[in-house]
């Protein structure tokens, strides 16, 4: 049995499936003025046991181009568990329409004398808090798991092109500003103060090649280029 219910100028439709009510993601998505996308990936985040409890099914739509999109059929447990954070005064209006249409076709399934399965208990307020609870910890433990990912990624990570260019930059900088200050002859001592600083460098950071160093230490190491005073033999 289907039926359609305008809740806030929308059309929505209501389904009793094996003795259970059903709405859809795309249906809650235009009544709260969501983009659908966003309550995809809201529900995708959920894991099984909140998916398996709460009932939510996946079905799949076609869109105004023809394409096959993914969507969701929404038991009242996961309507209630979905929306739960959504606020505003309207929004809440459209919350109380869904449980009155909830109502309306779970009182059609009594008077029909439909039996319920044995697996279809609403869940209380406190289960679909510890489900929320339960999605949160889930959630707060992928973004850790992101970020530790990330750090090592950081400190593990190469020198870029751009490193490079400007590691190139601040030691030829530095080669100009030597040969400046001890009035030397740049022909003579541009072709030993390139390698000298160099070798400073490696010597300093014990690596074979300043591409060694990680791309978290470019700045330090722009920094010793700068502050370097280099060695070498005055003919």
């Amino acid at each position: 049995m289907q039926q359609m219910i305008v809740i806030n100028d929308q059309e929505v439709k209501f389904e009793v499936a094996e003795n259970e009510v059903f709405t859809t993601s795309l249906d809650v998505a235009k009544v709260f003025n969501k983009n659908h996308k966003h309550i995809i990936a809201k529900i995708d985040e959920y894991s099984d046991e909140i998916k398996h409890r709460t009932k939510i099914r996946p079905i799949s739509y076609l869109d105004k181009y023809g394409r096959e999109q993914k969507a969701y059929e929404l038991s009242r447990d996961a309507f209630s568990f979905l929306v739960m954070g959504f606020t505003g005064r309207e929004a809440d209006k459209w919350k109380l329409d869904f449980i009155d249409a909830f109502n309306k076709m779970e009182s059609y399934i009594r008077n029909n004398h439909i039996p319920p399965r044995p697996d279809t208990r609403l869940l209380s307020p406190m289960e679909l808090m510890e489900l929320q609870f339960q999605a949160h910890k889930e959630l707060v433990s992928t973004v850790d798991d992101i970020k530790q990912d990330l750090t090592a990624l950081k400190d593990t990570s190469a020198l870029t092109a751009k490193d490079c260019y400007m590691y190139q930059k601040a030691v030829e900088q530095k080669v100009w500003e030597t040969i400046d200050k001890l009035n030397l002859d740049a022909d003579i001592y541009k072709p030993k103060l390139f390698p000298a600083i160099h070798n400073a460098i490696k010597k300093i950071y014990q690596v074979g090649s300043y591409k060694d160093l990680p791309h978290f230490r470019v700045e330090e190491l722009l920094a010793d280029v700068r502050s370097l005073t280099p060695s070498i033999k005055m003919n």
